[in-house]
């Protein structure tokens, strides 16, 4: 038995090419956070190594010592993520998933193996939320020279107000990392307005072009009977004569 401090999640990246999407969703207080491993077997690793290389049960917090043993146990008082397996063809697709205090996040793995420094706070007096890193990018990829790549994906209801995202598709803002990356997250949002009630405001309410067009045609027709109040009498009493001798040739049927 011999004691190993494991990174990512706690785990080992063995020359197995791997890549990692780490997704986060934003609440007031809980940051639910999930991490996929893509990890594929070669000539240097099989795949029944590669399954024993990830451990089943993984402490949440970066200042536990994991002790490797055979058999993965629990212990007692430690807090693990939660481990899924999904076989591929020649690897397999780990997922690590765990709900965090937002006071505590920056206390947990990912962060604190990940950066050299990172920020994740609610402000009470602005009702904002920042999360936040220094711009160094990722330590994982000095630790793991065989690690390719790490997605940072964000999410949440509520309003971004500032953000340095490499890429946004709706409210999913990305941070693509690379061993050579020299950059960090950072995203503002604001509690005070739910992104999805707002947009679902706007989608109800009508364009200002078609509010304008139903006024102006309002107004024509209003415009056109105050001007020809002669012809409007004379149309109507038209329709009058006609209604009349419709019901008149129904009666005496």
């Amino acid at each position: 038995m011999f004691k190993k401090i494991l990174m990512l999640v706690g785990l080992v990246f063995l020359l197995c090419g791997c890549r990692a999407n780490v997704n986060i969703n934003v609440n007031e207080k809980t940051i639910n956070e999930s991490v996929l491993i893509t990890a594929f077997a070669n000539n240097k690793i099989n795949k029944e190594q590669l399954k024993e290389s990830f451990r089943e049960f993984i402490p949440i917090y970066a200042d536990t010592v994991i002790v490797d043993t055979l058999p993965d146990k629990k212990e007692a008082g430690i807090k693990y993520y939660n481990r899924t397996v999904d076989e591929l063809d020649n690897g397999y697709n780990f997922t690590y998933k765990y709900t965090f205090n937002l006071n505590n996040y920056v206390q947990a793995r990912t962060v604190k193996k990940g950066f050299k420094s990172a920020t994740a706070q609610y402000d009470k007096d602005k009702k904002t939320i920042t999360l936040s890193t220094d711009n160094s990018g990722m330590l994982f990829f000095e630790q793991y020279p065989d690690l390719e790549e790490v997605k940072v994906n964000i999410t949440s209801d509520y309003k971004v107000l500032e953000n340095n995202a490499d890429v946004v598709n709706g409210n999913i803002y990305t941070w693509v990392f690379t061993p050579n990356s020299q950059k960090g997250i950072y995203i503002l949002y604001d509690t005070n307005i739910d992104e999805t009630s707002n947009e679902n405001s706007e989608n109800n309410k009508k364009p200002d072009t078609e509010v304008d067009n139903n006024k102006a045609e309002k107004k024509g027709i209003e415009k056109f009977i105050n001007d020809h109040p002669v012809l409007i009498a004379l149309c109507c009493l038209a329709l009058f004569i006609i209604f009349v001798i419709i019901i008149s040739k129904f009666s005496k049927r």
